[in-house]
C-alpha cells in the first residue's frame, strides 16, 4: 500500500514538473516572439528612415536637375545610376541571398568591399577568416547584417583610417570582432542612440549572444574594438530547417 502510495507521489511530482517546464518553454516562447516583433518593428523603421533620408532626397534632387535645364542630365542620371545601387544593396540587407557555390567568405567580403564604396574609400579593413567557414542557417544572415552594421559603423563614424575585421567559429560559438585603429569613444557616447548597435544587441537578446565594447586611449594606442559572442543553438538551427520545409 505504501509503495502504492509512493508510486503515485512520484508520477504526481513529475507531471508537475512537466507542466512546470512547458509553461517555463511557453513564457520563454512569448517573450523571445514579443522581441522578435520588436526588432522586426524597430528594423522597419530603419528603413523607412533610409528610403527618406538616402533614396527619396536623392530622387528630390535628380528631378530639381531636370527641370533646371538639359545641362544637368548627366548629374541626373549619375543619381539615377547611385540609386539603383543603393536599392538593390538594401534588398539584399533586408534578405541576403546564400549563392549555392559561392562559399561564405566571399559572400562577406563582397558585402565588405561594397560598403566601402558607397561610404568611405580612404578607409581600410583587414577581414580575417577561414576562406572555407560555414555557418548553418540562419546564421549565415544574421551575421550578415552584424557584419553590416560593424563595418558601416567603421566607414561613417570611426575617426581613424584602419580597422582589423576577424570572423571565427571556436567550441560551437561564433566570435565576431572588430578592432578600429585610431579611434576613440565621445565622453557623451551612449550605445541607445546608435541604431546599429541597438540593432545588434536586441538580436542578441533574442539569440542568446553578447556584444562586448572596449576601447583603449593609450597614447598612440587608440581603438575601440567591438565583440561579438553568439553561440550556434541547435534547436535554433533545427526550427529554422522546418520552417523552411513547411
Amino acid at each position: 500500500m505504501i509503495f502504492s502510495l509512493n508510486i503515485a507521489n512520484i508520477e504526481l511530482i513529475i507531471k508537475f514538473r512537466q507542466i512546470a517546464n512547458n509553461e517555463a518553454s511557453y513564457e520563454k516562447f512569448l517573450y523571445n516572439n514579443k522581441m522578435a516583433k520588436e526588432l522586426s518593428e524597430n528594423f522597419e523603421r530603419r528603413n523607412i528612415s533610409f528610403l527618406h533620408d538616402d533614396i527619396l532626397q536623392d530622387i528630390i534632387l535628380s528631378k530639381k536637375f531636370l527641370e533646371e535645364a538639359t545641362k544637368n542630365i548627366d548629374k541626373s542620371l549619375e543619381i539615377h545610376h547611385i540609386l539603383i545601387k543603393k536599392i538593390r544593396f538594401k534588398i539584399n540587407l533586408i534578405d541576403p541571398v546564400f549563392r549555392d557555390g559561392i562559399n561564405h567568405y566571399e559572400i562577406y567580403s563582397e558585402l565588405i568591399n561594397s560598403l566601402k564604396e558607397m561610404y568611405a574609400k580612404d578607409k581600410f579593413i583587414e577581414f580575417y577568416c577561414d576562406k572555407n567557414i560555414f555557418l548553418p542557417k540562419p546564421y549565415e544572415k544574421i551575421i550578415y547584417k552584424f557584419i553590416h552594421e560593424m563595418v558601416t559603423n567603421f566607414y561613417k563614424h570611426s575617426k581613424g583610417y584602419f580597422s582589423d575585421l576577424i570572423l571565427e567559429i571556436k567550441d560551437g560559438i561564433i566570435f565576431l570582432t572588430i578592432k578600429n585603429f585610431g579611434d576613440y569613444l565621445d565622453e557623451d557616447f551612449n550605445k541607445i542612440n546608435h541604431l546599429g548597435i541597438r540593432f545588434i544587441e536586441e538580436s542578441l537578446d533574442i539569440y542568446g549572444g553578447d556584444l562586448m565594447l572596449k576601447d583603449n586611449d593609450s597614447k598612440g594606442q587608440n581603438y575601440v574594438k567591438f565583440i561579438i559572442e553568439l553561440p550556434i543553438q541547435e534547436e535554433i538551427v533545427n526550427e529554422n530547417f522546418i520552417n523552411r520545409r513547411s
